[in-house]
């Protein structure tokens, strides 16, 4: 089988988690959720007019030898903004979903 080809059919997949943390629900997606093939991490940062969805075209080819992780910013798309406080909770965000994955 092709390695690509699989991780994108998870890819995107409406079985992706969301994770409460500082006071949201933030979407994110993962190319190997257990870990499994111990490769390294790359988290994938989307700009103003994106979401985790940014990189789709990129992550079949990047899963193969990296863990691919992507998520809806605080106020995009997956990931509403119920506190208000949007990007200026970015990097809490981000540093509190890598503890939660552990990276």
């Amino acid at each position: 089988k092709n390695q690509a080809i699989e991780h994108c059919r998870v890819f995107g997949s409406p079985r992706m988690p969301a994770v409460e943390l500082n006071g949201i629900s933030l979407y994110y997606e993962d190319s190997d959720p257990e870990d499994a093939a111990k490769l390294p991490a790359v988290i994938f940062l989307h700009g103003a007019a994106g979401n985790a969805m940014s990189w789709w075209q990129q992550i079949p080819t990047l899963s193969v030898a990296h863990r691919c992780i992507t998520f809806d910013s605080r106020g995009f798309y997956r990931s509403a903004d119920v506190t208000g406080e949007g990007v200026l909770r970015f990097i809490d965000d981000l540093e509190a979903l890598i503890e939660h994955l552990r990276l």
